[in-house]
């Protein structure tokens, strides 16, 4: 349905048909079709409403791909510049703010693995009538 929509003449259908699809397989792991169509709205946005939630998407890409730096000034560039005028676009640099602070929150250091098993252990008995 969304690949019908990807040829609308409204930017608004364009620009959601193409950030679901590429939401779609960025769940699914293929990242490199992700970045694709992303890479397709940023060089014909519909809105900029779809435009600002794709980039947040792909900051989403640069993390799993490990490229944090990109992924926060990514994030930064849509707090410090997206125009707010209504609910939705509050609601957007929202978004990338939870996502900024989520990258920029340390992650709890590794503890070392215990050779006991903490988890219960349950034992089955074979009837073997």
């Amino acid at each position: 349905a969304y690949a019908a929509l990807a040829n609308s003449a409204n930017g608004d259908y364009m620009g959601e048909a193409a950030y679901r699809r590429a939401e779609i397989l960025f769940q699914q792991g293929d990242l490199d079709a992700s970045e694709r169509i992303i890479e397709e709205v940023v060089n014909n946005p519909g809105s900029d409403y779809w435009l600002a939630k794709t980039f947040i998407l792909w900051a989403d890409i640069f993390h799993r791909r490990g490229n944090d730096l990109q992924a926060k000034q990514t994030l930064q560039s849509i707090i410090d510049n997206y125009e707010i005028a209504n609910d939705a676009d509050e609601e957007v640099v929202m978004e990338a703010k939870q996502h900024l602070t989520l990258l920029n929150t340390p992650k709890p250091e590794s503890t070392p693995q215990s050779d006991t098993i903490d988890a219960p252990v349950i034992e089955l008995e074979i009837d073997n009538e």
